[in-house]
């Protein structure tokens, strides 16, 4: 992949929201494998509705204690050992996120929504929680918002629901907001629940999967002498994973406790406490007393073992000089992803291979949605599966290869639905501006991704001329000239100016109206850049551009300003802190009848205000739905 599409991928990932495509995946020759086949007629991978889940009490409590002494030899219950992101049972696979839950069942191969949160928007990285199940029970660690005080906090909470999807409460609080749930293990009847400080809490667990009384760590099995002060971390075995290795884990596993004590590790001694320093590097896999990293040679990537006892460093295989991301480790095989040219390639690695072997080679990148890559969902191999994403009609979907087969099934449900391809495509665009006596010398790199709307709308021409004049010519040019303007300025130390611009996913569709953001970011120099949102609604039919006025017909200005300023004074309220101190007023004074900071949606009208405008900027943008009942003569019916 050259360096401008590296470069493009990395900053839609950080910094344009999560839309998400799909496509499918072409074999690459090697390995001597037979070419996966995506099985388009698997009538089992059927669409399901999410599930519908209790209400929440608005103070996360601790679960009531259940007298366990009746029960103080309890069964061992079926379980999977620690708190990774994805469980597999005899039936069933589970993938675990902050915010959702997905279910497949093995014998039929459907997948399905199992939870959803009610408070917070799904992101596509459906690796980036972390659960285990006991029994009919699944215990995952959950980002929940809660008030005290009439101020609005996050934390991440100890939730539980069965794995019929019925039974959601949110079992244990987060030790405090400041110090958030990281890690959740069982072992021996007992769950163990680590926050980032390595404080812990303990709970039995009872026949039926539900958790008992609350028992102090030091009579547990896993006890230990150590202090283990602000120094110390848990062990993150792998950055793309979540994957965060718990002291009970680690004592079961190796027989000492493996910590991250600054930025090194340390082994420690559970009986006396005495510590010595492992220098390995960051671990993508620790298992059979070794750490397993990728370590830099002669211009070369190495896989390497270091072994835990010996102190020895072994390297395993040669993976050359490419970018690697979400490595995975599995009997003995590690894999991975690399940006090669205009695609991702997964590939495979062991000592056996002395090398990396590419198992696949996925869709180009130029026909992803905005914010989507497969990087971001990661890796995962459970038994002889591996699981990954692509898109297709910019549509993220799951993927399993099996690895005896090399055959290829992509699970029909999406696990994200941009709504771009009901009403058209993207198109894409890239300018390179290089200083004028140094043509080697990048000094403004430009990257355009637009909604074309489909000529099948009769609206079309007039919606995709203003489009492309809007958010390509004209702002191309604009940021041509400012590159120009600065060129007598530029250096070898300084960075390119940069502008990214791209369509979000649609919004609304009711087959006339279609809503969405186009969401930019320009670079102009200095600490950061700037994200900047339009808001577009569209008449297909007329190829109309509907501003505030054309949506609420015959609303006064006065009554609109009021209206929104409620809502964003409600938000305001409840984290003060946070906002300027004239924030509802600047609100007052922004919103008008003429504004563009609106999208539709399902619900209602979403205004937003830009970074700056009414917090800081690292609060990013503030938004808040009106709902459509607030609006009397809409020219549409949601």
């Amino acid at each position: 992949m050259n360096k401008k599409m590296r470069k493009n991928i990395k900053r839609r990932e950080m910094i344009l929201a999560g839309m998400l495509s799909l496509s499918i995946a072409t074999i690459v020759s090697g390995c001597g494998a037979k070419p996966p086949v995506v099985d388009r007629n698997d009538t089992n991978m059927t669409q399901v509705s999410e599930t519908d889940t209790a209400d929440v009490a608005e103070n996360m409590t601790q679960v009531s204690q259940t007298d366990a002494a009746d029960n103080e030899e309890l069964t061992q219950v079926s379980q999977s050992q620690n708190g990774t992101a994805v469980k597999e049972t005899e039936d069933s696979v589970y993938f675990f996120g902050k915010t959702y839950i997905y279910f497949v069942d093995k014998a039929t191969g459907r997948l399905e929504v199992l939870w959803k949160s009610d408070t917070y928007e799904p992101h596509y990285n459906v690796f980036d929680g972390c659960g285990v199940v006991l029994g009919e029970r699944l215990y995952f660690i959950e980002t929940a918002e809660y008030e005290k005080d009439g101020v609005g906090n996050t934390a991440f909470v100890l939730s539980a629901i069965n794995t019929d999807g019925s039974g959601y409460e949110q079992a244990v609080s987060g030790l405090d907001a400041e110090h958030p749930l990281l890690s959740i293990y069982y072992s021996d009847n007992i769950l163990y629940v680590y926050n980032d400080s390595c404080d812990v809490q303990c709970y039995s667990v009872l026949e039926d999967g539900s958790l008992g009384e609350q028992i102090p760590q030091e009579e547990t099995a896993f006890r230990y002498t150590k202090d283990l002060g602000e120094d110390y971390r848990l062990v993150n075995i792998h950055s793309e994973c979540y994957h965060f290795l718990s002291p009970v884990e680690s004592i079961e596993k190796f027989g000492s406790l493996i910590m991250q004590k600054n930025s090194s590790y340390v082994k420690i001694d559970v009986e006396s406490g005495s510590e010595e320093w492992v220098n390995f590097g960051a671990p993508v896999a620790m298992e059979d007393d070794k750490a397993y990293y990728i370590g830099m040679q002669s211009d070369s990537w190495k896989l390497e073992s270091f072994d835990l006892n010996t102190k020895e460093v072994t390297t395993i295989c040669d993976l050359g000089d490419a970018e690697m991301h979400c490595m995975t480790f599995a009997d003995g095989m590690f894999y991975y992803m690399t940006m090669e040219d205009n695609h991702i390639v997964i590939n495979r690695a062991s000592a056996a291979e002395q090398g990396r072997c590419v198992l696949l080679e996925l869709n180009d990148i130029s026909s992803y949605a905005s914010g989507f890559s497969p990087i971001s969902f990661g890796l995962r191999v459970l038994g002889n599966a591996l699981y990954y994403t692509d898109m297709t009609d910019y549509e993220a979907y799951l993927l399993r290869l099996d690895l005896d087969t090399m055959e290829q099934t992509q699970f029909d449900t999406p696990i994200y639905s941009t709504g771009i391809s009901k009403v058209g495509t993207l198109a894409n665009e890239h300018h390179d501006i290089y200083k004028e006596n140094d043509p080697n010398a990048l000094i403004g790199t430009a990257d355009f991704s637009w909604l074309v709307i489909d000529d099948s709308f009769a609206g079309a021409a007039t919606i995709n001329e203003y489009l492309y004049e809007s958010e390509v010519a004209s702002e191309w040019a604009v940021f041509e000239d400012n590159v120009q303007r600065d060129e007598e300025f530029f250096d070898s130390s300084s960075a390119a100016y940069a502008y990214d611009s791209a369509a979000s996913g649609i919004e609304y569709f009711d087959g006339r109206y279609v809503s969405f953001i186009q969401q930019a970011y320009g670079y102009w120099g200095g600490a950061h850049g700037l994200p900047i949102w339009n808001g577009y609604t569209f008449d297909l039919e007329t190829g109309e551009r509907l501003l505030l006025m054309d949506v609420v017909p015959g609303m006064e200005e006065a009554e609109l300003k009021d209206i929104v300023t409620d809502y964003f004074s409600e938000k305001i309220d409840k984290n003060p802190d946070e906002y300027w101190a004239d924030a509802k007023e600047t609100v007052h004074d922004m919103v008008s009848l003429e504004m563009t900071d609106f999208v539709l949606t399902d619900e209602g009208i979403r205004f937003f205000m830009h970074p700056y405008s009414i917090s800081a900027y690292a609060a990013g943008f503030q938004e808040v739905t009106v709902p459509y009942t607030k609006f009397e003569r809409l020219p549409f019916a949601p």
